[in-house]
């Protein structure tokens, strides 16, 4: 749909191996990363669309910043592909990786 937004910074820093890097560099020992996947379910289409729309972070500011034939066009295409179940709730797993390691000795 010709969308773009920023990128935040994070997005790449809190990938596993950026993570990873980043505590060797800085000296830490015992290193260890994992994904944590975390289960998410809106009751809806509507519940769906209101939390992802919010103009809070680089999507739902690119969504704000849309013109609203497009924003109707974006709502319309993610109604009909996004799978509900027969209550009508959309469901998927997000992650986030997580990292720990020791200083020193």
């Amino acid at each position: 749909m010709g969308i773009t937004y920023a990128t935040a910074p994070s997005t790449i820093a809190s990938r596993q191996d950026s993570m990873r890097a980043l505590w060797e560099h800085a000296g830490l020992t015992s290193i260890d990363t994992r994904v944590i996947r975390i289960p998410i379910t809106y009751s809806n289409f509507d519940d769906f669309w209101e939390s992802h729309s919010a103009p809070v972070g680089p999507a739902g500011q690119a969504i704000r910043d849309m013109a609203p034939s497009a924003k109707g066009q974006l709502r319309d295409l993610l109604r009909e592909r996004l799978p509900a179940d027969l209550q009508g709730r959309i469901s998927y797993s997000a992650h986030a990786n997580a990292v720990k390691g020791r200083v020193g000795r």
